[in-house]
């Protein structure tokens, strides 16, 4: 997040939660002053090594209590979303995944699904993906 942060510098303000607020709660909330008006969303954070084949499900770690949150929130059209970074360096692929999906993932799904259900690309610098995650709901969707 602090690589999204610099991009965006006074017009960003993001917290940490480290779950102190509930063991439900979501990793970072953000609000985002963009083209004058102030967004928000929370990203519940994941990482996975990414499996030898494609069509391998990606071990997305989500807590039941963390999946019924992300879709509680969404549902009343609040911005919540499962950010998974899946591989490292190179290799690295980042998924934003609406939060009424959060469930799915946690299931574990191949990579080809996080694909087809991110609203970024998985190579979209980390500004780009916090600036979608913030405004998605009232700008892009219908």
């Amino acid at each position: 997040m602090r690589e999204a942060m610099r991009v965006f510098r006074a017009d960003v303000h993001y917290t940490r939660i480290e779950n102190s607020v509930s063991d439900s709660y979501p990793d970072v909330e953000v609000s985002l002053l963009w083209q004058k008006v102030s967004y928000g969303a929370t990203f519940e954070l994941k990482t996975a090594s990414r499996p030898v084949h494609f069509e391998t499900p990606v071990p997305v770690h989500v807590r039941p209590g963390q999946v019924r949150w992300l879709k509680k929130r969404w549902n009343v059209r609040g911005s919540a979303w499962l950010l998974v970074q899946v591989g490292s360096g190179k290799d690295l692929a980042r998924y934003l995944i609406p939060g009424d999906l959060a469930g799915l993932a946690e299931e574990g799904k191949p990579e080809d699904w996080l694909v087809e259900h991110s609203v970024c690309l998985p190579d979209d610098p980390l500004d780009r993906i916090v600036r979608i995650g913030c405004t998605w709901r009232w700008l892009d969707e219908n």
